[in-house]
């Protein structure tokens, strides 16, 4: 049950903003079901001990909140106070998504140190379906878009600039939940959760379908990534909120693993989308490709002029085109199972141990 000095800075840091704000119920009438000033509350310490807390110096030594009652911390000892049911189930209730259940919750049967926790664990985070919630420390009500550390979308989409209007730096999606990588684009967003059918592993979210693991968004902080291995398709523009983005490592070039008739696209731009002009979008920063299977269609690298990188080491030499990386002015290095191809350029080749060629431009 101990807190680890790692975890207790981490959570310190992470509610430093709320409980500034929590601090205030210590003095300020609180609401409605609020318990009795005389109400006391058992804490079991690290070090084995037990001890009786009132509201007040509870509340000085709380750190948050784990679902099941307070976490304090005092000196060297880190300790727990069980909460009872009606807490329980208003921390699962906000947790769970479900909005009609979340409007129907109130404080009735929670003690004051848990009407604080609740309110501690979910004041920083605003809620969306199709309209802005909060929890108020009574009840969950409808508010007006503000800043917020966290972002829970409901059900449904988001309109047009919710995120950068929040300036939410964790985004959370309950089942229902849609989400495109435009909603992305100029945001905030460091951390990201998901219930199913959404992922998000290293930086991208991710959609389940049929059987089919979409890459839907990439996240607009990362500077490299790596798409899962196990990817079977790409949205168009999946990773157009990557602006910094420096390298990337990609199991397909295109929207896809396997070549569908018309509905396939080839061109490595694809997941960056186009731009006002309707060219590929893919980010000036973006330097080093690695692409680990697919297929790399004619001209597949066409409009990534800075791109200085590229190893297709994993992509079987039958499925990459002779002039796969023509028209790409910027390349100095390509490593590639096929020595024969049309590069833009003088190069000198090298053959590796893998069996593949090395091509590094003449200088």
């Amino acid at each position: 049950m101990g807190l680890n000095k790692t975890a207790r800075a981490a959570s310190a840091i992470a509610c430093a903003v709320v409980l500034a704000a929590c601090v205030l119920l210590l003095f300020t009438p609180f609401p409605r079901g609020a318990a009795a000033e005389d109400e006391s509350y058992l804490c079991e310490w690290s070090d084995g001990s037990v001890s009786e807390e009132s509201y007040a110096s509870a509340f000085s030594a709380y750190v948050e909140s784990d679902g099941e009652g307070a976490l304090l911390v005092r000196g060297a000892l880190s300790g727990k106070i069980l909460f009872g049911e009606a807490f329980r189930k208003g921390y699962a209730v906000l947790n769970g998504g479900e909005l009609a259940k979340m409007l129907a919750l109130g404080t009735d049967g929670l003690l004051r140190l848990e009407c604080a926790a609740l309110f501690c664990a979910f004041s920083d985070t605003l809620f969306y379906d199709g309209g802005y919630f909060e929890w108020d420390g009574n009840g969950f009500v409808r508010t007006q878009a503000r800043k917020a550390r966290e972002l829970c979308l409901l059900s449904g989409g988001l309109a047009r600039g919710v995120l950068l209007k929040t300036g939410a730096e964790k985004l959370i999606l309950r089942k229902g939940a849609r989400i495109s990588a435009e909603d992305f684009i100029g945001s905030s967003v460091r951390e990201a959760e998901a219930a199913f059918p959404y992922s998000f592993e290293n930086g991208a979210a991710y959609f389940y379908e049929a059987g089919n693991k979409r890459l839907a968004a990439g996240l607009p902080h990362v500077e490299t990534i790596a798409v899962s291995s196990d990817t079977d398709y790409a949205d168009e523009g999946a990773l157009s909120p990557c602006s910094r983005l420096r390298e990337v490592t990609l199991p397909f070039c295109g929207n896809g693993r396997e070549k569908n008739g018309e509905t396939y696209f080839g061109e490595f731009g694809y997941v960056f989308g186009r731009d006002e002009t309707g060219r590929y979008a893919v980010p000036e920063t973006l330097a080093r490709v690695t692409v680990t299977g697919g297929f790399l269609v004619s001209r597949a690298f066409y409009l990534c002029p800075y791109v200085r990188e590229v190893n297709a080491c994993g992509v079987p030499a039958e499925h990459i085109s002779p002039d796969a990386f023509a028209g790409m002015d910027g390349l100095e290095y390509l490593h590639c199972p096929c020595a024969d191809l049309a590069l833009d350029g003088d190069f000198v080749a090298e053959t590796l141990s893998c069996g593949c060629t090395a091509f590094r431009k003449a200088r």
